[in-house]
């Protein structure tokens, strides 16, 4: 039975989400823990496997989410790389696609591209790192935890380089 209650923009931010994460299971365990190694010269990252190279690959870094629920666009985070700006803004630019909806989702992901930082649950994390996925056209995504405990939003453009 089809829910007629979801937005398509809803039903296509989940069918992206399954269709990518079944493409990375070809090259990933998507329930293991990876070591990721940033190149910020060349803007790739190294994801290992017990220091064994799985992939190198083109990346965004799009926030962080501290131990507290509190997410922040990179922008806000100081020291933080500005490269990932342009994207970003893209991304915050589509935020029209979430206007003029009381579903709970839409006004979620409504709030999120319009404010610099908001509070999430857990839940409502993984409902970010959808639309992230989404609207970014990223093939995946890894959430590394930082020195200070942040959840660091790294996701992955194009695999530039794969071992067998």
């Amino acid at each position: 039975m089809v829910d007629t209650n979801v937005p398509n923009i809803l039903k296509k931010i989940n069918i992206n989400k399954e269709n990518k994460f079944k493409l990375i299971t070809k090259i990933l365990n998507i329930k293991k823990k990876y070591k990721l190694k940033f190149d910020n010269i060349n803007n790739e990252i190294n994801v290992l496997d017990n220091n064994k190279k799985i992939f190198v690959a083109t990346y965004d870094f799009y926030g962080i989410i501290k131990p507290n629920g509190q997410f922040f666009w990179s922008y806000m985070i100081p020291g933080a790389n500005l490269k990932f700006v342009d994207k970003i803004e893209k991304i915050k630019n589509m935020s029209y696609l979430f206007e003029n909806s009381s579903h709970p989702d839409m006004l979620l992901f409504h709030r999120i591209l319009t404010q610099d930082s908001i509070l999430l649950t857990d839940q409502l994390i993984e409902k970010v790192l959808s639309l992230l996925l989404y609207l970014g056209g990223n093939k995946y995504y890894f959430n590394s935890i930082n020195t200070n405990g942040n959840i660091q939003l790294i996701f992955i453009n194009k695999i530039t380089e794969q071992v067998i």
